[in-house]
Protein backbone atom coordinates (compact mmCIF):
# COMPACT_ATOMS: atom_id res chain seq x y z
CA UNK A 1 0.00 0.00 0.00
CA UNK A 2 1.33 3.44 -0.89
CA UNK A 3 2.05 5.91 1.93
CA UNK A 4 2.25 8.94 -0.37
CA UNK A 5 -1.11 10.39 0.73
CA UNK A 6 -1.19 9.02 4.27
CA UNK A 7 -0.58 11.33 7.21
CA UNK A 8 1.57 10.02 10.01
CA UNK A 9 3.93 11.23 12.68
CA UNK A 10 7.64 10.71 13.14
CA UNK A 11 9.10 8.64 15.93
CA UNK A 12 11.41 10.68 18.15
CA UNK A 13 14.15 8.30 19.26
CA UNK A 14 15.51 10.94 21.61
CA UNK A 15 12.21 11.05 23.49
CA UNK A 16 12.14 7.26 23.64
CA UNK A 17 15.67 7.23 25.00
CA UNK A 18 14.60 9.63 27.77
CA UNK A 19 11.65 7.35 28.55
CA UNK A 20 14.00 4.36 28.61
CA UNK A 21 16.27 6.12 31.10
CA UNK A 22 13.27 6.95 33.27
CA UNK A 23 12.22 3.29 33.30
CA UNK A 24 15.70 2.28 34.43
CA UNK A 25 15.62 4.88 37.21
CA UNK A 26 12.12 3.93 38.32
CA UNK A 27 12.98 0.23 38.25
CA UNK A 28 16.09 0.70 40.38
CA UNK A 29 14.21 2.81 42.90
CA UNK A 30 11.27 0.41 43.09
CA UNK A 31 13.52 -2.60 43.66
CA UNK A 32 15.29 -0.93 46.55
CA UNK A 33 13.22 -0.74 49.72
CA UNK A 34 14.22 2.27 51.77
CA UNK A 35 14.58 2.17 55.52
CA UNK A 36 13.16 5.16 57.35
CA UNK A 37 14.73 6.14 60.62
CA UNK A 38 12.11 6.50 63.34
CA UNK A 39 12.29 8.61 66.46
CA UNK A 40 14.17 6.79 69.18
CA UNK A 41 16.73 4.02 68.79
CA UNK A 42 17.29 2.46 65.37
CA UNK A 43 19.57 -0.58 65.11
CA UNK A 44 21.22 -1.01 61.71
CA UNK A 45 23.91 -3.20 60.27
CA UNK A 46 25.84 -1.46 57.52
CA UNK A 47 26.71 -3.98 54.82
CA UNK A 48 29.90 -4.01 52.71
CA UNK A 49 30.25 -2.40 49.26
CA UNK A 50 27.98 -3.99 46.66
CA UNK A 51 30.77 -4.31 44.09
CA UNK A 52 34.35 -5.58 44.63
CA UNK A 53 35.56 -2.49 42.75
CA UNK A 54 33.94 -0.18 45.29
CA UNK A 55 36.00 0.92 48.28
CA UNK A 56 33.30 2.29 50.57
CA UNK A 57 29.95 1.03 51.85
CA UNK A 58 28.66 4.58 51.38
CA UNK A 59 27.63 6.13 48.08
CA UNK A 60 27.54 9.93 47.90
CA UNK A 61 25.28 11.94 45.62
CA UNK A 62 24.88 15.69 45.24
CA UNK A 63 21.25 16.36 44.38
CA UNK A 64 19.15 19.31 43.32
CA UNK A 65 15.52 19.05 44.45
CA UNK A 66 13.23 20.68 41.89
CA UNK A 67 9.77 21.11 43.33
CA UNK A 68 6.66 20.29 41.34
CA UNK A 69 4.14 23.04 40.71
CA UNK A 70 1.48 20.48 41.62
CA UNK A 71 3.10 20.02 45.04
CA UNK A 72 5.12 23.15 45.81
CA UNK A 73 5.61 22.14 49.44
CA UNK A 74 6.90 18.66 48.56
CA UNK A 75 10.47 17.40 48.63
CA UNK A 76 10.86 17.93 44.90
CA UNK A 77 12.25 15.92 42.02
CA UNK A 78 15.82 14.80 42.77
CA UNK A 79 18.30 15.45 39.97
CA UNK A 80 21.98 14.62 40.35
CA UNK A 81 24.22 17.68 40.01
CA UNK A 82 26.47 17.02 36.99
CA UNK A 83 29.05 19.52 38.25
CA UNK A 84 29.41 18.17 41.78
CA UNK A 85 29.32 14.57 40.48
CA UNK A 86 32.08 15.47 37.99
CA UNK A 87 30.02 14.45 35.00
CA UNK A 88 30.23 17.92 33.48
CA UNK A 89 32.13 21.16 33.93
CA UNK A 90 28.85 23.04 34.23
CA UNK A 91 25.43 22.68 35.86
CA UNK A 92 22.47 24.78 34.76
CA UNK A 93 20.77 24.33 38.15
CA UNK A 94 23.84 25.70 39.98
CA UNK A 95 23.89 28.61 37.52
CA UNK A 96 20.20 29.26 38.23
CA UNK A 97 20.92 29.27 41.96
CA UNK A 98 23.65 31.90 41.50
CA UNK A 99 21.40 34.09 39.34
CA UNK A 100 18.63 34.00 41.93
CA UNK A 101 20.96 34.91 44.80
CA UNK A 102 22.23 37.86 42.74
CA UNK A 103 18.79 39.43 42.18
CA UNK A 104 18.37 40.50 45.79
CA UNK A 105 14.78 39.29 45.72
CA UNK A 106 13.61 37.49 48.91
CA UNK A 107 11.45 35.20 46.76
CA UNK A 108 14.42 34.28 44.55
CA UNK A 109 16.56 33.70 47.64
CA UNK A 110 13.99 31.22 48.98
CA UNK A 111 14.00 29.29 45.71
CA UNK A 112 17.79 29.37 45.49
CA UNK A 113 18.17 27.92 48.98
CA UNK A 114 15.73 25.11 48.16
CA UNK A 115 17.35 24.43 44.76
CA UNK A 116 21.06 24.42 45.58
CA UNK A 117 22.69 21.03 45.73
CA UNK A 118 22.43 18.82 48.79
CA UNK A 119 24.68 15.91 49.74
CA UNK A 120 22.83 12.62 50.22
CA UNK A 121 24.55 9.40 51.24
CA UNK A 122 23.26 5.88 50.61
CA UNK A 123 24.17 2.56 52.23
CA UNK A 124 22.95 -1.02 52.09
CA UNK A 125 21.67 -1.88 55.55
CA UNK A 126 19.60 -4.35 57.52
CA UNK A 127 17.18 -3.06 60.12
CA UNK A 128 18.15 -5.28 63.06
CA UNK A 129 14.83 -4.55 64.75
CA UNK A 130 13.06 -6.04 61.72
CA UNK A 131 15.59 -8.19 59.82
CA UNK A 132 12.80 -10.06 58.00
CA UNK A 133 12.72 -7.17 55.51
CA UNK A 134 16.18 -8.13 54.30
CA UNK A 135 18.56 -5.64 52.74
CA UNK A 136 17.23 -2.09 52.53
CA UNK A 137 18.73 1.23 51.51
CA UNK A 138 19.32 3.91 54.13
CA UNK A 139 19.79 7.47 52.89
CA UNK A 140 20.97 10.31 55.07
CA UNK A 141 22.78 13.62 54.98
CA UNK A 142 26.09 15.11 56.01
CA UNK A 143 25.35 15.26 59.73
CA UNK A 144 24.96 11.51 60.12
CA UNK A 145 27.59 10.70 57.49
CA UNK A 146 30.19 12.61 59.48
CA UNK A 147 29.26 10.66 62.61
CA UNK A 148 29.71 7.35 60.78
CA UNK A 149 33.13 8.36 59.49
CA UNK A 150 34.24 9.62 62.90
CA UNK A 151 33.29 6.31 64.52
CA UNK A 152 35.07 4.31 61.84
CA UNK A 153 38.22 6.41 61.58
CA UNK A 154 38.32 8.48 64.75
CA UNK A 155 37.49 12.17 64.74
CA UNK A 156 40.09 14.57 63.24
CA UNK A 157 41.97 16.32 66.04
CA UNK A 158 41.03 19.85 64.95
CA UNK A 159 37.25 19.37 64.84
CA UNK A 160 36.47 19.58 68.53
CA UNK A 161 34.58 16.28 68.36
CA UNK A 162 35.22 14.11 71.46
CA UNK A 163 37.88 11.51 70.75
CA UNK A 164 36.58 7.95 70.65
CA UNK A 165 38.26 4.71 69.67
CA UNK A 166 38.10 4.08 65.93
CA UNK A 167 35.99 1.02 65.13
CA UNK A 168 37.46 0.39 61.70
CA UNK A 169 35.34 -1.27 59.03
CA UNK A 170 31.89 -1.45 60.59
CA UNK A 171 30.57 -3.00 57.36
CA UNK A 172 32.76 -6.11 57.52
CA UNK A 173 30.49 -9.20 57.33
CA UNK A 174 32.40 -10.98 60.10
CA UNK A 175 34.05 -8.24 62.14
CA UNK A 176 31.57 -5.39 61.70
CA UNK A 177 29.28 -3.74 64.22
CA UNK A 178 25.59 -3.19 64.69
CA UNK A 179 25.16 0.58 64.95
CA UNK A 180 22.50 2.32 67.01
CA UNK A 181 21.17 5.59 65.57
CA UNK A 182 19.23 7.62 68.11
CA UNK A 183 16.93 10.04 66.33
CA UNK A 184 15.32 13.05 68.02
CA UNK A 185 12.89 15.15 65.97
CA UNK A 186 11.31 14.61 62.56
CA UNK A 187 11.81 17.78 60.54
CA UNK A 188 14.73 19.37 58.72
CA UNK A 189 15.60 21.91 61.39
CA UNK A 190 14.76 20.03 64.58
CA UNK A 191 16.19 16.57 63.92
CA UNK A 192 19.32 15.46 65.76
CA UNK A 193 21.20 12.18 65.68
CA UNK A 194 23.49 10.35 68.04
CA UNK A 195 25.45 7.32 66.89
CA UNK A 196 26.82 4.50 69.01
CA UNK A 197 28.04 0.99 68.38
CA UNK A 198 27.33 -2.39 69.89
CA UNK A 199 29.79 -3.34 72.62
CA UNK A 200 31.60 -5.85 70.43
CA UNK A 201 31.85 -6.81 66.75
CA UNK A 202 29.83 -9.71 65.39
CA UNK A 203 29.25 -11.61 62.13
CA UNK A 204 26.13 -10.83 60.12
CA UNK A 205 23.16 -12.97 61.09
CA UNK A 206 22.34 -14.12 57.55
CA UNK A 207 25.03 -14.60 54.85
CA UNK A 208 22.26 -14.39 52.23
CA UNK A 209 22.18 -10.65 52.84
CA UNK A 210 25.40 -10.39 50.86
CA UNK A 211 23.56 -11.65 47.77
CA UNK A 212 20.85 -8.99 48.14
CA UNK A 213 23.04 -5.88 47.97
CA UNK A 214 21.59 -3.06 45.88
CA UNK A 215 23.65 -1.24 43.26
CA UNK A 216 23.52 2.17 44.91
CA UNK A 217 24.82 3.92 41.81
CA UNK A 218 21.46 3.27 40.12
CA UNK A 219 19.32 4.87 42.83
CA UNK A 220 19.23 8.20 40.97
CA UNK A 221 19.97 8.26 37.24
CA UNK A 222 22.37 10.88 35.93
CA UNK A 223 20.83 13.57 33.72
CA UNK A 224 22.55 15.93 31.36
CA UNK A 225 22.17 19.70 31.39
CA UNK A 226 19.58 19.62 28.60
CA UNK A 227 17.32 17.50 30.80
CA UNK A 228 17.84 19.73 33.85
CA UNK A 229 17.27 22.85 31.75
CA UNK A 230 13.95 21.45 30.53
CA UNK A 231 12.83 20.63 34.08
CA UNK A 232 13.75 24.11 35.27
CA UNK A 233 11.79 25.55 32.35
CA UNK A 234 8.68 23.77 33.56
CA UNK A 235 8.43 20.61 31.50
CA UNK A 236 9.02 16.92 32.02
CA UNK A 237 11.45 15.77 29.30
CA UNK A 238 10.09 12.22 29.51
CA UNK A 239 6.40 12.76 28.85
CA UNK A 240 6.33 16.40 27.79
CA UNK A 241 3.89 17.46 30.50
CA UNK A 242 4.52 20.76 32.26
CA UNK A 243 4.45 19.39 35.79
CA UNK A 244 7.76 20.65 37.17
CA UNK A 245 8.21 24.35 37.70
CA UNK A 246 10.04 26.55 40.18
CA UNK A 247 8.92 29.84 38.69
CA UNK A 248 10.85 32.51 36.77
CA UNK A 249 13.68 34.51 38.27
CA UNK A 250 12.15 37.44 40.12
CA UNK A 251 8.77 35.75 40.48
CA UNK A 252 6.86 35.19 43.72
CA UNK A 253 7.07 31.63 44.99
CA UNK A 254 5.93 29.75 48.11
CA UNK A 255 8.55 29.18 50.83
CA UNK A 256 10.60 25.98 50.57
CA UNK A 257 9.21 22.84 52.18
CA UNK A 258 10.49 21.54 55.51
CA UNK A 259 11.97 18.32 54.17
CA UNK A 260 11.63 15.15 56.19
CA UNK A 261 15.31 14.43 56.61
CA UNK A 262 17.88 15.50 59.08
CA UNK A 263 19.80 18.24 57.34
CA UNK A 264 20.37 20.12 54.16
CA UNK A 265 24.08 20.67 53.61
CA UNK A 266 24.36 22.96 50.63
CA UNK A 267 27.19 23.89 48.33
Amino acid sequence: MSTALAKYGTTDLGALRAAQMQLVEDSASSRAQFMKLVEGANQVRILPPWDPKMRSPFYELWLHYIRSSADPQGKGKPVACPLKMRKSKTCVACADVRRRFDTGSPADEQVAKALRSTRRVYANVVNMLDPSKGVQVLDFGTMLYEKFLNRMLGAPSDTGVPDVAALGDISHPELGYTMVIDRKGTKQFDTKYELRAARSPSPIADPAWLTQLHDLSTIVAYRDNDYIRAVLAGEDPVDGEAVFSIGPVGGAVPPPADRDFEDATFE
